[in-house]
């Protein structure tokens, strides 16, 4: 999860809080 945590950088907050619904 930490390594999703730091593409964060990469991709735009929505697609990454998306990424966090998904982990979650």
């Amino acid at each position: 999860m930490e390594k999703r945590i730091g593409n964060k950088d990469k991709f735009p907050t929505s697609s990454f809080k998306i990424t966090a619904s998904v982990s979650d």
